[in-house]
């Protein structure tokens, strides 16, 4: 089976491209995928704007996956702005399904909401109960929710543990090796854990290496 290569259009961000502009250049690059990792790159939410992207996607021959941020209620990185986090996911699943996107990456938070109150284990409860309530929207979408590990909020284990909850039939993980080592996890070992649930993957450099005031991470 071919494997797609792609990039994340959060890693040329500083051009502020929006998706048409970001479409031409993937396909300049000669790629079979592009990841829109947040709802922002879209110039608009409508119907048309979005079948115009995808029409554009398709002509290039172009995959395209869809994401958003955080969608867990209690999270430090969580939005409120936007909507409630079943409003924010449903919002995603319907953009995915219009782009033709098999999966709606999100994340839970990040590596800070580990001490906050109630710890880790309240947010990962929250991010269970959003997912069941959109279930049968997601399942009716064929989209699958694609959790990424990021930014050190979840260990691979805890990644693994909480798909497994929420339900492995619409609920998968964006795999990212780099994030990894924001958990001081070795990628390979994530891989074993997470590689059977992953749905997407995100790969880069990472470095660790001591400090005088620890670990340090790039």
């Amino acid at each position: 089976m071919k494997v797609r290569l792609g990039f994340d259009n959060y890693a040329v961000r500083a051009f502020r491209w929006k998706a048409p502009e970001l479409v031409d250049y993937a396909a300049s690059l000669k790629i079979d995928l592009l990841l829109l990792s947040d709802l922002d790159v879209h110039e608009s939410l409508s119907d048309a704007p979005l079948r115009e992207t995808k029409a554009r996607a398709d002509a290039k021959g172009l995959m395209i996956h869809v994401g958003t941020g955080s969608i867990c209620s209690t999270s430090m990185m969580f939005d409120p702005s936007r909507g409630t986090a079943q409003e924010q996911l449903r919002t995603t699943i319907r953009v995915a399904k219009a782009l033709g996107s098999p999966v709606a990456r999100c994340f839970l938070g990040r590596g800070e909401d580990r001490t906050s109150p109630g710890g880790i284990g309240i947010h990962i409860h929250n991010t269970i109960q959003t997912f069941k309530a959109v279930r049968s929207y997601a399942i009716d979408s064929g989209v699958r929710i694609a959790l990424e590990n990021h930014a050190g909020d979840l260990r691979a284990a805890e990644l693994a543990a909480l798909i497994e909850e929420a339900g492995r039939d619409f609920v998968g993980a964006t795999m990212d090796s780099g994030n990894a080592t924001w958990t001081l996890e070795d990628p390979l070992e994530s891989l074993d854990t997470l590689g059977p649930h992953a749905l997407t993957t995100g790969m880069r450099d990472s470095m660790i290496w001591e400090s005088p005031g620890g670990p340090v991470i790039q």
